[in-house]
């Protein structure tokens, strides 16, 4: 895009839209550059024991309450369904932290949910989320060797 606000707009447009039945999540590349420094700094939490009826937009709305939210996911199995976990990415550690303490086995739908900090190895879980975990992680070194 040859402006910001047209990235800015097109992200608005495009992230959540459903394209072929599939949810689209888009990010602008400064939120990526943060998600990518903040993975296990506490700005991403883990969403468990999520209903089995709530959708995407829904999981994305609740944790908006918070915060900015820089990324969300709700992982679904092979036939589309909800496998009852997500994750919600916050621009600040502070809104992440209200998000858990507010969350935390607060009754959403039929379920109490749970919420925790984010590890390296939820990365596992989830699918579509390997843009951050590639690219970030303090783990290894630059050659992409174990540290």
């Amino acid at each position: 895009y040859s402006t910001f606000e047209a990235a800015e707009e097109a992200m608005r447009t495009v992230n959540l839209a459903s394209v072929r039945g599939k949810t689209v999540r888009c990010m602008l590349i400064s939120a990526l550059e943060l998600i990518r420094g903040t993975m296990v700094s506490g700005h991403r939490l883990i969403i468990e024991n999520l209903d089995p009826a709530i959708e995407m937009h829904g999981l994305w709305d609740v944790c908006s309450l918070f915060g900015q939210v820089l990324d969300c996911k709700l992982q679904l199995n092979i036939e589309g369904k909800s496998c009852g976990f997500g994750f919600v990415h916050y621009a600040r550690e502070e809104d992440a932290a209200q998000a858990k303490n507010t969350l935390q086995k607060m009754q959403i739908g039929e379920c109490e949910v749970r919420l925790r900090p984010f590890q390296w190895d939820d990365s596992a879980l989830f699918t579509g989320a390997l843009y951050a975990r590639l690219i970030y992680n303090p783990y290894m070194d630059p050659a992409g060797m174990p540290m």
